[in-house]
């Protein structure tokens, strides 16, 4: 029996928050009794697996993790373990952060020809790069927050037309790691040489007052989707952090809302434009847009996208009807539909032969 990948961990900032969302995933596939193989990437990139994974607690010293290795046999990758292998039904992805949520872990599955449960290499990078995506989005009419990139410490000083606050943010990495309120040349100055620690680029932006943060997410692909409920995420206007959010997060205090109460234009405006972004991206899985509204002057604006949300964004589909186990299976649907299209296209061009091309000269 082909066996369901929960692939998690890599080189990325938010390795451990990766740890959690693939926990939560295999609690949820070991409850109903669903096959699996966890596949964990250490911060060297190596592949472990076996049933020590799933307990937190043994991640410090990862005493008895097994070796896991992809092998092509007849064609077709499986995964080994010791002198057992496996045949794989599909890799759902529960990877964040640069170096495996942009795309980099979905490319190596692709080249094995395992179906996955995300947006395209391609898709996955844009959704990652923060500069990248906003130009995209304006290309199509979806409002996003004025902003410039910072590339090095020679070239640092506030654009013309910017003024304080600005809000400073590595360009590649999630989960509000490195996102910081400056007021000052000072503060500006400092954080962004701490940013460059973390990235190559730094995306400067104004400050949205008044500040409403809402998300909603979408899965499916652009033929057949969900859109779920929308979340008052924060009504401090304060810019949440990483201990914000992971920190200090209390379920009955954060302020999270579903279905807050808003203005019928209001939440049109937001599925219209998260409907727009992802079927501009190619979206497929399950994708989270955060949005931005100054709730006085009425303005709303696409903040970013999260290619892999964390516990895959579950929550936002609960009052849909839909349950965590059917969020799997509907990557599980996902990956098995894009990988047959994938196929289902020529890669060997007849008319191509090594006979009959001449190098030139």
């Amino acid at each position: 029996m082909k066996k369901i990948l929960v692939v998690y961990g890599g080189k990325s900032l938010e390795h451990d928050i990766s740890i959690v969302t693939a926990l939560f995933v295999m609690e949820e596939l070991k409850k109903n009794k669903i096959d699996f193989i966890p596949l964990y990437l250490s911060h060297n990139n190596e592949f472990f697996t076996g049933a020590k994974l799933l307990d937190k607690d043994n991640y410090g010293s990862k005493k008895e993790f097994k070796i896991a290795k992809f092998e092509c046999q007849n064609g077709q990758y499986v995964l080994k373990v010791g002198f057992k292998t496996y045949d794989i039904e599909c890799a759902i992805l529960c990877v964040h952060g640069k170096g495996v949520e942009d795309g980099t872990v979905r490319a190596l599955f692709d080249f094995m020809n395992i179906p996955v449960s995300t947006s395209s290499l391609l898709s996955s990078a844009i959704m990652q790069d923060k500069e990248i995506s906003k130009l995209l989005f304006q290309n199509k009419n979806i409002p996003v927050v004025d902003s410039f990139v910072v590339h090095n410490l020679a070239n640092i000083s506030v654009k013309e037309g910017f003024s304080f606050p600005l809000i400073i943010k590595p360009c590649n990495l999630g989960s509000s790691i490195g996102v910081k309120k400056v007021n000052n040349m000072k503060e500006y100055e400092n954080h962004i040489r701490k940013v460059l620690q973390y990235d190559q680029k730094v995306l400067v932006e104004k400050c949205v007052e008044n500040l409403k943060e809402l998300n909603v997410a979408i899965i499916g692909d652009s033929n057949n989707h969900i859109i779920s409920d929308i979340e008052l995420v924060n009504n401090r206007s304060e810019v949440l952090t990483f201990k914000d959010k992971y920190e200090l997060f209390k379920a009955k205090t954060s302020g999270h809302v579903i279905n807050p109460s808003l203005n019928k234009d209001l939440i049109n405006k937001i599925k219209h434009y998260a409907e727009l972004a992802f079927e501009t991206l190619n979206g497929k899985g399950v994708i989270r847009f955060d949005f931005l509204y100054d709730n006085k002057r009425d303005l709303l604006y696409l903040n970013e996208v999260n290619s892999i949300p964390g516990s895959l964004a579950y929550y936002l589909f609960e009052k849909k009807g839909l349950t965590m186990l059917d969020i799997i299976n509907k990557l599980r649907a996902i990956a098995y539909k894009d990988s047959l299209e994938q196929k289902s296209l020529i890669n060997v061009y007849t008319l191509s032969s090594l006979k009959t091309i001449t190098r030139k000269k």
